[in-house]
């Protein structure tokens, strides 16, 4: 019976989606130069495999292509601070695509790879020409990809009340995966929690263990929104009201987010108006069921020129 619930919910989100036009929500109303996208890298690198914490950073808010470019960095982390190493670029984004839509100058910043991502919570981006760049994009609405399998999760997940809640149909502005404390199975339940993930995300006194978590980020809703997938939890998440309470005072500023997988779990939220970032470093290994005894770490806000030495044209 769930099975068929489950499809039937699949199915009318679908046929729902299928009647919306292209979706060009995500443009800005006037070229400003200053937002920008992270993706995870995904082209074979050396020995055939892909390199983790390496990302695409993409310079494509500009109303035309001639003006976008991209570059791939590495995060690297030394005694509790971070740096972006430069590994590719700056380039055209030409290099990066034969096919870019000048039209797109957002996009859902995080999980999403560098040949295949979603650019909103309606239209999507995957190659058709493999994993090595140039890539040839297919641009269009996210229901359309096959298989269908690879788009009823997010499509579920933006658009189901019962995992979105009030964000339902609301447009993302991250999606990132990670190693959060998790409720042990078996184990002790913390007082008036239960076993979604934003109800036990801070019960620090409590013994946790590392669970996966994937989330959307709702900077530009009121104070700030999240949604767990966790389980689901029908309904949007407030940031003061969660472990996210410090972002808060960054809602409606925060235009990113990335995660990065060092000795445990690391979110990056970015200012890009006033070029600023901040992290939460969650206490878990990258391991399921791993122990998570310490507390969630909030760094200070810090300026993007700490990262690295930004190439002169980036973002102008």
């Amino acid at each position: 019976m769930k099975k068929i619930n489950f499809l039937f919910i699949a199915a009318a989100i679908l046929s729902l989606l299928s009647s919306c036009k292209k979706d060009d929500t995500n443009l800005p109303g006037a070229a400003t130069g200053k937002s920008m996208g992270f993706l995870t890298e995904s082209a074979v690198g050396a020995g055939g495999t892909t390199v983790k914490n390496r990302y695409v950073l993409l310079d494509i808010d500009h109303a035309d292509n001639a003006r976008k470019k991209f570059m791939t960095v590495d995060i690297v982390e030394n005694s509790g601070s971070y740096k972006f190493q430069m590994v590719e670029g700056p380039k055209p984004i030409t290099a990066y695509a034969t096919n870019f839509p000048a039209e797109v100058r957002r996009i859902v910043s995080g999980q999403g790879y560098g040949h295949d991502f979603l650019v909103s919570a309606y239209m999507k981006m995957r190659t058709i020409s493999g994993v090595t760049r140039p890539y040839t994009f297919n641009y269009d609405s996210i229901q359309k990809f096959v298989p269908t399998s690879s788009v009823i999760i997010p499509i579920n997940e933006m658009h189901n009340g019962i995992y979105a809640g009030t964000m339902m149909g609301k447009e993302p502005q991250a999606r990132v995966e990670f190693w959060a404390p998790g409720k042990p199975d078996p184990g002790p339940t913390p007082p008036d929690a239960n076993d979604t993930l934003p109800d036990y995300f801070f019960y620090a006194q409590y013994y946790r263990v590392a669970r996966p978590a994937r989330l959307y980020f709702y900077f530009n809703e009121g104070n700030g929104f999240y949604t767990s997938v966790a389980g689901p939890t029908a309904r949007a998440n407030r940031f003061e009201e969660t472990a996210f309470r410090p972002l808060a005072d960054l809602a409606g500023k925060a235009d990113a987010a990335i995660s990065y997988e060092g000795n445990t779990s690391v979110l990056f939220f970015f200012d890009f108006d006033r070029w600023e970032f901040m992290t939460i470093k969650f206490p878990c290994a990258a391991a399921y069921g791993a122990g998570c005894t310490t507390d969630i770490e909030y760094s200070p806000v810090k300026s993007m020129n700490t990262l690295m030495e930004w190439p002169a044209d980036w973002r102008k």
